[in-house]
């Protein structure tokens, strides 16, 4: 009996030492881990989502900057002319119009359209194509001579497009003082340059998606098609500082483009100027808008709102995130005096 009591004993252990988990124990370890799953899930989402709202802030910031950039450049040149001249003679004709003296977008430096797009054939504004769109379009006029290539100088318009080939140069380019290409010997007479910003609407695709947005566009003198520079630019207005004082020359306030035509004319140095002829700096405001929805909430939870260029508070009806941005640019080319051109 002794004997067999020792036989059952260790068998009856080794069956208990291999007994697994209850039922109970089981629902417990897996309930657990699936809260660990979750919190991670959760986790991995909430950093997702703040990695794609600084993304997008980045992409927002740099879109809204290089567009101010991209026109403020071309203002500063508005109404440049190069008043270049060889051995005493006249080597360049100065023409303002090159098109007709009664074109009001081609008599100075600056010309603008408000809540209207240019026609680059027409040479008026008109509505925009597509009722999405409400931003004010500018106008900046230039001339050049460079002959420096296509990489350097500013022979070539906003589109890249070689200037020589615009109407308004036919037969700027050649003569016996010029070779009509875009290196080596400066044109005969300086090539008009006109460049137009404005906005359209734009569709591409990010991660598989259709994204439907504005974009600032541009057109130059050699083309008629707006072509879209940078995405995410919601909206666009222009103003500009434009002087009553002949003594002073210093802008009274900002107007916008409708407002222009009910200044009239001031008498400087004996010339009268218009409104058009007479602004100095112009004044960029423009909404730069995130390409992807994001979770911009403020403390309460409410969508962030932001302040447009009218100073109205504005409660997006969207989770994109949007940004105001706006600067003054001078028309440092805007002088007083005439070039009287060469007889």
């Amino acid at each position: 009996m002794t004997h067999l009591l020792h036989s059952v004993q260790p068998r009856r252990y080794a069956r208990q030492a291999q007994r697994g988990f209850s039922l109970i124990e089981l629902l417990v370890a897996l309930v657990i881990n699936l809260i660990i799953v979750i919190a991670a899930a959760y986790l991995y989402l909430g950093t997702s989502e703040t990695k794609r709202a600084v993304e997008q802030q980045q992409s927002l910031n740099e879109n809204g900057q290089y567009a101010l950039d991209m026109i403020g450049r071309e203002i500063v040149n508005a109404g440049f002319y190069p008043t270049v001249r060889t051995t005493g003679v006249a080597r360049l004709t100065y023409q303002a119009d090159p098109i007709a003296t009664s074109n009001a977008p081609f008599k100075s430096g600056i010309f603008g359209c408000s809540a209207q797009s240019f026609n680059p054939t027409t040479k008026t504004c008109v509505n925009h194509a597509s009722g999405a769109v409400t931003a004010d379009t500018i106008v900046v006029n230039y001339f050049t001579n460079d002959a420096m290539g296509v990489d350097m100088g500013q022979r070539l318009d906003c589109n890249r497009s070689d200037v020589s080939g615009a109407a308004e140069n036919l037969g700027r380019t050649t003569g016996a003082n010029s070779n009509g290409a875009t290196s080596g010997l400066i044109p005969t007479q300086a090539l008009f340059v006109s460049n137009r910003y404005t906005l359209v609407t734009t569709t591409f695709a990010i991660e598989g998606q259709a994204i439907s947005t504005l974009s600032l566009a541009c057109v130059g003198n050699v083309n008629s098609i707006y072509q879209p520079a940078i995405v995410g630019i919601e909206n666009l207005q222009f103003r500009y500082g434009v002087y009553t004082d002949a003594t002073t020359l210093q802008p009274n306030r900002y107007y916008q483009s409708s407002e222009m035509a009910g200044l009239g004319s001031v008498l400087v140095n004996g010339l009268s100027k218009d409104a058009w002829e007479r602004v100095v700096s112009v004044e960029i405001c423009l909404v730069a808008r995130g390409l992807q929805p994001t979770k911009q909430t403020t403390a309460t939870g409410a969508v962030t709102p932001y302040v447009n260029c009218n100073g109205t508070s504005v409660t997006p009806g969207d989770r994109f995130t949007r940004k105001v941005y706006r600067k003054i640019y001078a028309l440092r080319n805007n002088l007083t005096q005439t070039i009287v051109p060469a007889s």
